[in-house]
C-alpha cells in the first residue's frame, strides 16, 4: 500500500495514461512526452537520454507487474511522476520475468538526492501489494487509477 504517502503532489490525472497494447519504447516515449508537457521548459532530449540510458543499464522492472523508470534531471523545479497502464502487459525484463502492466516514471531534480531516494523507495514499497496492483490494472479508467493512487486506502 502507499498509505501516508501523498502522490497527489507528484501526480495529476492528466499524467495517467492507459494502453491496451504497446512496446516498451512506445510506453517510455509516451511517458517522457507526457512529463515534459508539465515541466517548466522543454527537457525532452535530456529526459529521453537519461531514461533510455537507465533502461539500457539495467531493467527497472521491480516485479509484480510494475516498472519504475526514473531519472534525475538538472534544472527542473519539482519532482514529477507519470504512469502508464498496459492492459495486455509487456516484456520489460523484470526481475521476476513476468509481464509489466504498470509503469511509474519518476523525474526529480539532479541535486535533490534525499527526495529522489525517498520518493523511489516509498513508491517501490507501496507497490509490493499484489491485490492493490491488480485493482490498478483492472481499473475502468485513468481517473479511477488516479483516484486509487491518491486516496488513502484502508
Amino acid at each position: 500500500m502507499i498509505d501516508n504517502f501523498d502522490l497527489s503532489s507528484y501526480l495529476s490525472p492528466s499524467r495517467v495514461l492507459s494502453f491496451r497494447k504497446a512496446s516498451k519504447e512506445q510506453i517510455l516515449k509516451a511517458l517522457i512526452e507526457n512529463l515534459n508537457n508539465d515541466l517548466d521548459e522543454d527537457h525532452s532530449e535530456t529526459l529521453s537520454a537519461a531514461i533510455f540510458a537507465r533502461e539500457k543499464e539495467t531493467s527497472t522492472g521491480i516485479g509484480n507487474g510494475v516498472a519504475i523508470p526514473h531519472a534525475r534531471i538538472t534544472n527542473i523545479k519539482e519532482s514529477i511522476i507519470s504512469i502508464a497502464r498496459i492492459e495486455k502487459g509487456i516484456n520489460w525484463n523484470a526481475i521476476d520475468k513476468k509481464p509489466v502492466h504498470l509503469v511509474f516514471m519518476i523525474v526529480t531534480n539532479a541535486v535533490e538526492d534525499r527526495k529522489y531516494i525517498k520518493l523511489l523507495s516509498r513508491l517501490m514499497l507501496g507497490l509490493k501489494d499484489e491485490s492493490y496492483i491488480k485493482k490498478l490494472i483492472k481499473a475502468p479508467s485513468t481517473d479511477d487509477i488516479y483516484n486509487k493512487l491518491v486516496t488513502k486506502r484502508q
